[in-house]
């Protein structure tokens, strides 16, 4: 741009306040009347805006020639500073526009450790060099920097160009540099080779930031009135109140005594809902089930309906949670029935046990409810092992007396029990209760201190992909459930990852054990859903990488998944351990396989990313059916809120134990 020579334009000064000579490109500064003074009470802001005089530091690159006029050359913070050379990125813009293989361009400087920027070209191609492009898109790149290198001296050759479909640009028709400069990191990924992949290099329309701002950050914590009413009106809510919903209509007419049925069978309605909500608990029930499901299910049906399978399964806890609710209150039903007919045909025990049982089964029902179990967890965990398993006691008590009990003959007749469907649903609820117990042993384990919030425990041994271990140091009063890494069922050794956050996992680190409790018998948990997918997309935190792992060190070759692992320092943390055992499984296919198949995204040093066009990217290069995410509470309902917005199907962990 040229405009004349102004009154109040001081002459231009290079990056040193230097004055500069006509035809030297130099910084503009003006002055006049209805400019500022100055920032008020903020000396420094004042003494980098202005220089001597109270000329205002406009920005602004220019030249002025001999004739007065001012050339505009380029905005300062965006001219490109190589080895000491200052480019311009609106020249080499303007240049490229010139070949016929170019509709548009945008030239921004990439960090390079010898030279310290080196310039970059985003470029839209043409209708032409879109078909040159599709026959072989690496000599198009050529072309375009040879054409560079024809015309420009050597400090503005481009160390790159990249396609994309469109440039981002102002209204003016101003080229968003500062969001070319952040699409540098989201090409890293999206370009990035995935195994057997041929033709163009991927590209993403949507150009948008990857660091995020204080500002982002706030504004991308704070869902919707309507997001948050979709995630609370969950398949597991679905589930429990469906459940709840069947057994309440059936205790409304019992209570009404307009079923005979329900007056008769109350004890065993409520025995049979408590049995239901085990095994919708129970691990070895589950894995049972899971295995079932991807022998006769895995990846070839459609994908709603492999998908509707992994959402059932996901959500079972809120069968589990509707069951559980409903048979507390047929017990209360009972218990009402019982003291309806009174103490002349039930023997006061009865009643007594009656009320008990009813009492202890409330108190892990309350206990579980999610305002109390997220705010006092060790409450919670207390109440529902110690007052779960003293109500198994009572409702044996309480079963047998009221099935031996003869009103007739006003006594207690034990024969009576063997024809009792109730006793032996008892029964099948005390084995399933007793037999993940069966399997718990205390066993050596080798403890690695990885930082002062992160500790590795090794274990003998090694498991199948998507399965997750308890531990504890006291098993009777405390169990913890941690995800599984191992190379194959048949290795030597598998371990866990685990981060400081609660009272245990601090001991832990704090004071590394040699020996701990664990159920040889493991479970299964939302890893294991991968395998219903062909392709998809997993996203961890920090040592949550630990739940994953596994995938990935024991890759199907029928199915494609690609890690994205979000996390501070993740070199010096875990670079000599887990870091190093994912490098290693890829071994025998190269860094390419690794690099097309693994995304680190380390916040120390790059800051927290916009997971938004991170997952998005990969998502479309790996054309994944689904992304999974394990994180914390906040960051798995933010990842999954991001992929709903986006039409992606998402499956996290739903934080209901």
């Amino acid at each position: 741009m040229v405009t004349g020579l102004p009154t109040g334009v001081e002459p231009f000064v290079d990056a040193h306040g230097n004055i500069v000579c006509t035809g030297s490109p130099g910084e503009l500064c003006v002055r006049g009347p209805q400019l500022c003074l100055g920032y008020l009470n903020n000396e420094d802001a004042t003494a980098a805006a202005f220089h001597h005089e109270g000329f205002l530091r406009t920005g602004d690159q220019v030249i002025i020639r001999e004739d007065g006029n001012i050339y505009v050359v380029d905005r300062l913070k965006h001219i490109i500073k190589h080895k000491g050379f200052q480019v311009s990125p609106a020249e080499l813009e303007g240049h490229l526009l010139r070949h016929p293989f170019v509709r548009d361009a945008g030239v921004v400087g990439r960090p390079d450790e010898q030279a310290g920027e080196v310039p970059v070209a985003f470029v839209t191609l043409s209708h032409v060099g879109n078909l040159e492009a599709r026959s072989d898109a690496v000599r198009v790149k050529e072309a375009i920097k040879d054409y560079v290198r024809s015309n420009k001296s050597q400090y503005k050759w481009l160390g790159d160009v990249y396609f994309l479909d469109v440039i981002p640009k102002l209204p003016s028709g101003k080229v968003l540099s500062r969001e070319l400069k952040l699409q540098l990191t989201i090409h890293s990924v999206a370009s990035a080779p995935s195994p057997g992949s041929k033709g163009l290099p991927s590209t993403i329309s949507n150009i948008a930031e990857t660091a995020l701002s204080a500002k982002e950050k706030r504004a991308d914590a704070a869902p919707t009135l309507f997001q948050q009413v979709r995630e609370w009106v969950s398949l597991y809510r679905i589930l429990f109140v469906a459940v709840l919903s069947c057994n309440a209509v059936g205790i409304g007419f019992t209570l009404a005594h307009k079923w005979d049925g329900g007056q008769e069978q109350t004890a065993t309605f409520a025995l049979c809902n408590v049995m239901a909500a085990l095994l919708a608990r129970n691990e070895v029930f589950l894995r049972i089930l899971y295995n079932i499901f991807l022998i006769l299910f895995r990846r070839w049906p459609p994908y709603w309906f492999r998908n509707a399978i992994a959402m059932f399964l996901l959500h079972l806890g809120g069968l589990h949670s509707g069951f559980a609710v409903s048979g507390s209150l047929w017990l209360v039903t009972a218990t009402i029935e019982f003291f309806r007919q009174g103490p002349t045909f039930i023997h006061p025990a009865i009643l007594g046990f009656s009320v008990i049982a009813c009492v202890l089964v409330g108190a892990v029902c309350t206990s579980a409810c999610p305002t109390i179990r997220n705010t006092h967890h060790n409450i919670f965990e207390n109440i529902h092992r110690l007052a779960g398993w003293t109500g198994v006691v009572i409702i044996w008590i309480l079963v047998c007396l009221a099935n031996s009990w003869s009103a007739a003959q006003n006594r207690f007749i034990a024969s009576r029990l063997a024809d009792k469907p109730d006793v032996y649903l008892t029964l099948a609820v005390t084995i399933c209760i007793i037999i993940p117990w069966t399997t718990l042993r205390k066993v050596p384990v080798k403890s690695e201190v990885l930082s002062p919030a992160v500790i590795l425990l090794r274990f003998k041994g090694g498991y199948r992909t998507g399965l997750f271990g308890r531990i504890s140091r006291h098993p009777l009063t405390e169990n913890h459930a941690f995800g599984i890494a191992s190379h194959s069922p048949t290795s030597e050794e598998h371990y866990m990852c685990i981060v400081g956050q609660g009272d245990f996992t601090r001991n832990l680190i704090a004071n590394p054990p040699t020996y701990l409790w664990t159920r040889k018998f493991k479970f299964v948990g939302l890893p294991m859903m991968t395998s219903f997918y062909r392709s998809g997309v997993y996203v961890v935190t920090g040592t949550a990488i630990g739940v994953a792992l596994s995938i990935f060190l024991q890759r199907d070759p029928k199915s494609s998944w690609h890690l994205l692992w979000v996390c501070s320092n993740i070199e010096s943390t875990y670079g000599s351990t887990v870091l190093k055992d994912l490098k290693k499984s890829f071994d025998e296919q190269g860094d390419a396989a690794f690099e097309g198949t693994v995304t680190l995204w380390d916040t120390k040093s790059k800051g927290r990313p916009n997971m938004a066009e991170l997952i998005g990217g990969l998502v479309e290069r790996q054309k994944a059916e689904v992304v999974f995410v394990t994180s914390n509470p906040k960051g798995t309902a933010e990842v999954i809120r991001t992929c709903r917005k986006r039409g992606i199907s998402c499956l996290g962990p739903i934080w209901d134990s």
